[in-house]
């Protein structure tokens, strides 16, 4: 683990969580989005949208959009196959009959044809890219949140999310929050479920809980989950070690205590404004602090709340806007069928 992520550890436990910090508002969502491609996923993550627009009662700006990049290899391909065969075939003919006449073959096509040689030979220069042409469109669109459906484009066997995904995902110009869709579930249910960890200082999981609360009607449950890593207990343990010790055993139990009740205390000093109580949601958001292994305590509460939508914040370094934590979760969860918002400022 990097000095960096050891200080970071160190100094959570110094920042105090004992004052409420009340949410008094949320940000309303207005503008959603949507890329629809030829992919089932692409039509799943026009539904769950519409769905949304409906619910929320906001406007719509739809992408149709997809990758033809192995049509048009493969017309260029089959094209220039067609004339070398021809052109071979022409010039065994004329060897055959014992021609001694020098000649030249001369290759007329039409002026399309032309072009899209010329076309798919040139380099494309950075800005005519696709996924530059996307991430200037969506960041031009305004829009606050931008469903698309994964994988989203080619993708290799090996891969269960497009290459497109990441790239969207990772451009720190889109301001808006994507709700990646899985092709499984197509409406927005009345259940959020979201998922934060230790590490996460106070202030990123206000934001997620803000960002739930523009999903929510008066009918929405909403459920927060801290999550205390195996791995950062161990690394909290061996921060904790007497130096003057080199026999000294790890003390997981009381690393691991300390974390979970950091996380307690940091969700419990998280309170609503009655008022958005009453507005929104029925009842304050229930929160949970879990500690293990990541991808089972996912795993328990995706089967136990069998959730609408799922919010994992991701705090990232300034280079990009996915971190691991976040792309653990996201992966898992599309993985299981549900739909997964990433959540960031």
């Amino acid at each position: 683990m990097s000095e960096k992520k050891l200080e970071s550890i160190e100094t959570m436990f110094k920042k105090t969580t004992k004052p409420k910090m009340i949410i008094d508002d949320y940000p309303k969502i207005e503008n959603i989005g949507v890329i629809v491609d030829t992919s089932s996923q692409g039509f799943k993550a026009l539904q769950v949208a519409t769905s949304l627009v409906k619910r929320l009662k906001t406007t719509f700006s739809i992408i149709i959009s997809n990758q033809y990049r192995d049509q048009l290899e493969t017309l260029y391909t089959s094209i220039n196959r067609e004339l070398s065969d021809l052109e071979t075939t022409v010039k065994d003919f004329v060897k055959g009959e014992d021609v001694k006449t020098d000649y030249k073959i001369n290759q007329i096509i039409s002026s399309r044809l032309e072009a899209l040689q010329q076309m798919y030979e040139e380099e494309v220069k950075p800005e005519n890219k696709l996924s530059r042409k996307l991430i200037d469109h969506i960041k031009d669109s305004g829009a606050q949140i931008l469903v698309t459906g994964v994988p989203l484009f080619k993708t290799s066997e090996d891969e269960s999310l497009g290459t497109y995904v990441f790239r969207l995902l990772r451009a720190r110009e889109i301001q808006a929050n994507f709700l990646l869709v899985s092709g499984k579930k197509h409406v927005i249910a009345d259940s959020v479920l979201a998922f934060v960890y230790v590490e996460q200082q106070p202030a990123s999981i206000v934001a997620l809980y803000r960002r739930a609360l523009s999903f929510a009607t008066e009918k929405t449950t909403f459920k927060i989950v801290g999550i205390v890593d195996d791995k950062v207990i161990e690394t909290v343990a061996r921060l904790d070690l007497p130096s003057d010790d080199p026999e000294a055993v790890l003390d997981l139990e009381g690393a691991k205590s300390k974390l979970v009740t950091k996380m307690e205390e940091t969700l419990e000093s998280i309170s609503l404004k009655k008022e958005i109580d009453d507005e929104i949601i029925a009842g304050s958001p229930t929160w949970d602090v879990k500690s293990g292994h990541v991808a089972e305590i996912v795993r328990r509460y995706l089967d136990e709340i069998n959730p609408g939508i799922v919010l994992v914040r991701s705090v990232a370094e300034a280079s990009e806007n996915l971190d691991p934590f976040a792309e653990v979760i996201m992966r898992q969860v599309l993985a299981a069928g549900h739909n997964v918002l990433v959540v960031w400022d």
